[in-house]
């Protein structure tokens, strides 16, 4: 399902691997969207991909989803 990840994301992904965070769920949306959720207790990760722009987003144990900490657009995100 995500073999055609942008490099950025995909090097993203695989340092989220090699760090132990887990895929737990992904699902593709309408209008060129889906999300990835990865987790290593206690956080949760999200990269979120509304209209062909990528985002990520956390959420630790015990926090309100209100205080879900957001990143910006992974456009522009350099590898070196």
């Amino acid at each position: 399902m995500w073999d055609d990840l942008p490099e950025n994301v995909g090097w993203f992904v695989q340092q989220l691997e090699s760090s132990g965070f887990v895929e737990t769920h992904g699902e593709g949306g309408t209008m060129d969207s889906g999300v990835i959720t990865f987790r290593r207790e206690p956080v949760e990760l999200r990269l979120v991909k509304d209209r062909a722009q990528w985002s990520a987003d956390l959420i630790a144990d015990g926090w309100r989803e209100r205080d879900r900490l957001n990143f910006p657009l992974f456009h522009g995100f350099a590898l070196d």
